[in-house]
C-alpha cells in the first residue's frame, strides 16, 4: 500500500525492502499491476463500509487480541 501512495505522489520506481533480521533475510518487493487493481478493491470496500449505515460484525478470533487495531473493534 505504501508504495502504492508513493506512485500517487508521482515517485514512480520505487522498491520496497522487508528486512527479517532474525532470519537473517532480505526482500524486495515492487508493486505490480495486479497489487495495484487489488488495492483499489480493498479502498471500494472502505468505502462502501464507511457509506453504509450498519457497522460490519465483529469477528472474534484469538488473533484478534493482538491485533494493533484491536480498540477500533472492541471499543
Amino acid at each position: 500500500y505504501y508504495l502504492h501512495k508513493l506512485t500517487q505522489y508521482g515517485i514512480e520506481g520505487a522498491i520496497g525492502i522487508l528486512e527479517y533480521p532474525m532470519l537473517r533475510h532480505t526482500t524486495h518487493v515492487e508493486l505490480t499491476l495486479d497489487d495495484v487493481m487489488q488495492i483499489k478493491t480493498w479502498e471500494n470496500d472502505i468505502e462502501h463500509i464507511i457509506a453504509s449505515k450498519h457497522m460490519p460484525p465483529v469477528i472474534n478470533k484469538t488473533i484478534c487480541k493482538k491485533c494493533s487495531y484491536y480498540d477500533f473493534c472492541y471499543c
